[in-house]
């Protein structure tokens, strides 16, 4: 079973490196400038690039590349969503109009739609068609009006808004601009491509899609699926382990208190052992109860000493199987006897039934004290449901008195 979950993991991590290798090495430069565009009727579609100009500097943007050619009600529908989302849109790292201290975003594009957008100010030295901040803009702030307009293949909106603006430093960068580049450069083209610009600056640009990388994402969570799943796996196995000591710590104390009865009787130890496995076996086909871990194994050394296995071994494989304390103790007390020839065993399985019952007591006791713990959680619920209901009815009485 281990070695199968290896073999599966490994699969799925070479699939994995796979598609990374394909992803990495698969052609991405844009020799020709262009990419093409989304399915009429769909909404833009954003293409990761990575740029890189001649002096060396590199970067990377997100580019929206519309879609193309839709019914007049969908393009009034288009239009009036758009005109709901600019203000949200255009403002920004600002919070409000009232108080502009950087570039708005004086889109072109309303993104996830192909409605485009035109601007306008009254003031160009104060706010630009772009939303850049101007330079000489008075401490007390300046009054700017905007005016947009919105339009998609034959329709078009206009919406006006009343900003105030406040001097701020320029913000941006040679992303920003590359951006603005390649929507100057198509707003007046058609078709399915959408046009990158070919130099910034008087320097050539060399464009590529940028990586996502998926295999190495799906590497990563194999790794980690692989990393719970043996987490989970030596849980489940300690749970396991934790619950067999418990079952096994149940019954040593009715173990002991048998063989000691049987070899009072006067029966000797393999015959006391296949005793109680006799009997055991009798249950379990008469009433099909679950099986218990302890008469389990005892049933097991009895079938060792019938094949052949000395019976010294067969005790010390009692405390193996068990691999508990007190089996390990029950275990010494019969080799030890058998190797000595004590003659004492019987006050020996005396005191070590009273022990076993004695803990046996205090584990009954830790289990009380978990379960108590446990309840009161449930017990506070319980509470807080009491006094809801008693004191929501006072409330309302004394409210409408």
């Amino acid at each position: 079973m281990k070695q199968k979950k290896v073999m599966i993991f490994a699969v799925c991590a070479a699939l994995c490196l796979t598609v990374t290798g394909w992803e990495y090495l698969r052609e991405r430069e844009i020799p020709d400038y262009k990419v093409e565009r989304v399915e009429a009727g769909s909404a833009e579609e954003e293409v990761s690039l990575d740029y890189q100009l001649a002096d060396g500097e590199k970067g990377s943007v997100k580019l929206a590349v519309p879609g193309v050619t839709y019914t007049h009600e969908e393009v009034v529908s288009m239009l009036s969503a758009a005109q709901k989302q600019l203000d949200t849109l255009i403002l920004g790292r600002n919070t409000s109009f009232l108080e502009i201290r950087s570039d708005l975003m004086l889109i072109t594009q309303i993104p996830g739609s192909p409605v485009s957008v035109s601007w306008n100010s009254d003031h160009m030295e104060v706010i630009d068609y772009e939303g850049r901040l101007g330079k000489d803009i008075p401490v007390k702030g300046i009054q700017v009006q905007l005016e947009a307009e919105l339009s998609l293949q034959e329709e078009s909106e206009v919406v006006r808004r009343t900003v105030m603006v406040y001097p701020s430093l320029k913000e941006g960068g040679t992303a920003a601009e590359l951006l603005n580049l390649a929507k100057q450069e198509n707003e007046q083209k058609e078709g399915r491509d959408y046009y990158l610009p070919r130099s910034y600056e008087g320097q050539g640009i060399v464009w590529s899609r940028h990586p996502v990388y998926v295999g190495l994402q799906l590497l990563m969570l194999t790794i980690l699926l692989g990393v719970a799943s043996r987490v989970m796996e030596k849980r489940r196995i300690q749970e396991k382990e934790a619950k067999r000591q418990e079952e096994l710590l149940q019954d040593y104390p009715e173990i002991i208190s048998k063989l000691k009865l049987l070899m009072s009787a006067g029966l000797s130890i393999r015959k006391s052992f296949e005793r109680i496995s006799a009997d055991y076996e009798k249950i379990q086909k008469m009433r099909r109860v679950p099986k218990r871990e302890a008469y389990e194994v005892i049933t097991r050394i009895c079938r060792e000493m019938l094949s052949g296995v000395e019976e010294i071994k067969a005790y010390e494989h009692l405390g193996q199987y068990c691999n508990c304390q007190s089996y390990k103790t029950l275990s010494t007390i019969l080799t030890q006897n058998l190797r000595r020839g004590s003659s004492g065993i019987i006050q020996l399985m005396e005191q070590e039934a009273q022990a076993a019952f004695d803990n046996r007591k205090r584990q009954a006791k830790v289990r009380g004290e978990k379960a108590e713990t446990k309840l009161l959680f449930p017990m506070v619920v319980m509470l807080g449901i009491v006094m809801v209901i008693i004191m929501v009815p006072s409330y309302l009485s004394f409210m409408n008195g």
